[in-house]
């Protein structure tokens, strides 16, 4: 089983920290859209628990 971890071994070489950036830039747009941040924080945390049981995280 080869294991590939797209962030550490493909994208931080390209550009160090760049899926913590875009997720950044998403919730400050999606704030200026008009979403709540007790909404966002909620996107948030359900992503958090999906990924884990998908093995995203």
């Amino acid at each position: 089983d080869a294991v590939v971890k797209l962030q550490a071994d493909v994208i931080d070489k390209l550009m160090p920290a760049f899926l913590p950036l875009v997720y950044t830039l998403t919730m400050f747009w999606l704030v200026r859209r008009g979403w709540s941040p007790l909404r966002l924080i909620a996107v948030t945390v359900v992503l958090g628990i999906v990924g884990k049981f998908c093995h995203f995280l």
